[in-house]
């Protein structure tokens, strides 16, 4: 069974958790800038099945955010907390599809980026906070495939991850959602 989220990634305050709701997980999760919420509830069946999900992020609360999410999917999830461990486990571990950050240290995702498009054709998402034109296509020009601003819905962030999983090799992908 494949599950997504009604979650929109941003500021949100609340007291609980988690709980459950009308066969729904809610989850409440505390970052470094922010609060999330999460609720998880069923999706269509039909897409595409993702197997292996690398999110490369520095903030412990997205990372868990993301796996919580990506998880009931049926994706096998793995996190980062910055571009040179997610470029070991990009080798590593193969994914289907990396989720990344910009602002990250020891190496940020622009460079992480560029060193992975030197080995592999993995799609990448960057999942930012960051909209300037010039750094959504700073980021492109790196290698990454999509560009997300944040807060972005779960609904959106799953399309997208699917619409790159899905696509042919080599096939190039524009993406409006940072316009």
């Amino acid at each position: 069974m494949n599950f997504t989220s009604g979650i929109t990634f941003g500021s949100m305050i609340g007291a609980e958790n988690s709980s459950q709701r009308g066969g729904q997980l809610v989850k409440h999760l505390q970052g470094l800038k922010a609060g999330f919420y999460i609720i998880i509830r069923a999706m269509s069946a039909g897409k595409p099945h993702i197997k292996r999900i690398l999110v490369v992020d520095d903030d412990p609360a997205m990372t868990e955010l993301l796996t919580l999410l990506l998880q009931p999917s049926g994706a096998f999830v793995i996190t980062a907390r910055d571009g040179l461990e997610g470029l070991e486990l990009v080798r590593e571990f193969t994914p289907d599809v990396v989720l990344m950050d910009l602002m990250m240290p020891r190496m940020d995702g622009w460079k992480t980026c560029k060193a992975i498009r030197g080995f592999s054709s993995v799609p990448i998402i960057i999942l930012s906070a960051l909209d300037e034109p010039g750094m959504v296509a700073t980021a492109l020009d790196a290698g990454a495939d999509d560009y997300l601003v944040k807060p972005v819905t779960s609904g959106e962030l799953m399309a997208h991850i699917q619409r790159l999983v899905s696509r042919k090799p080599g096939q190039a992908v524009l993406s409006t959602a940072a316009a």
